[in-house]
């Protein structure tokens, strides 16, 4: 299986969205995102932005379930958890990486605690992105 390494972050010059390559030097306080676009017109110069290091969020190798939105660590995201066919309960979560099981989870917040919710499947998970951990970090407290 193919997998696809690709970041989004945060213009810093005018908070903008930018989707790519990330590379960083926190030494220098450096923080890009390379969109591997180039241009030739004058001179070789690669499409680049500084972004705010906090807005740096991984592609998931996930897309919702329409297959024309690509899930990012960070993002905030609904769905129904089922059970024998019959939604149990729809709930909310922020998608975060859980180091101690290598892999990609949504982080679920109730009125019991916090829970994981493993994001599993091929290529992709039936949900709604409601926004993400940098512009609507309030959705998760309604």
């Amino acid at each position: 299986m193919e997998r696809t390494i690709l970041f989004r972050g945060k213009r810093i010059d005018n908070g903008e969205w930018v989707e790519g390559y990330y590379f960083q030097i926190p030494q220098l306080k450096l923080y890009e995102i390379y969109t591997g676009k180039i241009d030739i017109v004058e001179d070789i110069k690669r499409e680049s932005y500084a972004v705010n290091p906090k807005s740096v969020g991984q592609y998931i190798g996930f897309t919702t379930e329409d297959k024309t939105t690509k899930i990012y660590d960070k993002d905030i995201i609904q769905f129904d958890i089922t059970e024998n066919g019959e939604t149990f309960e729809t709930v909310k979560g922020e998608v975060e990486w859980l180091q101690e099981d290598c892999r990609w989870i949504v982080r679920l917040v109730d009125d019991e605690g916090q829970w994981y919710y493993p994001i599993e499947g091929d290529t992709y998970f039936k949900c709604s992105i409601l926004g993400n951990m940098i512009d609507n970090c309030g959705i998760l407290e309604n």
